[in-house]
C-alpha cells in the first residue's frame, strides 16, 4: 500500500501564527532563569546585592512586558541603542 502524500495545509494561517506566539512565549519563560542567573554572576564583582536585586526585578519587568506583548524586542534593542550608545541585533 502506497505511503499517503502528507499535506502540508493542516493548519490555517491563524493557527500557525498562535502556534509560533505560543512558541516565543515558551521560550521567553524559558530563557528568564538563565538570563537572571547570568545577570547575578556577571554583575557580583562590580555591584552590591541591593543592586543585583534592583536590576533583578527590573529585568522581570521587561520580560513581563515582552511576554504579554506590550514591549517588543525590537523596542528594547532600539532603546538600548538610542540611551547607551549600543548596538544590539535582534
Amino acid at each position: 500500500m502506497a505511503k499517503p502524500k502528507q499535506d502540508h495545509r493542516m493548519y490555517t494561517r491563524a493557527q500557525v501564527d498562535y502556534l509560533r506566539m505560543m512558541e516565543a512565549q515558551r521560550a521567553i519563560q524559558e530563557s528568564i532563569p538563565l538570563y537572571n542567573c547570568a545577570l547575578v554572576l556577571a554583575m557580583t564583582d562590580k555591584v552590591g546585592p541591593e543592586i543585583i536585586k534592583d536590576i533583578l526585578a527590573d529585568a522581570n519587568s521587561i520580560f513581563d512586558s515582552i511576554k504579554t506583548g506590550t514591549l517588543s524586542f525590537e523596542d528594547c534593542a532600539e532603546d538600548i541603542r538610542k540611551n547607551l550608545g549600543i548596538e544590539v541585533m535582534v
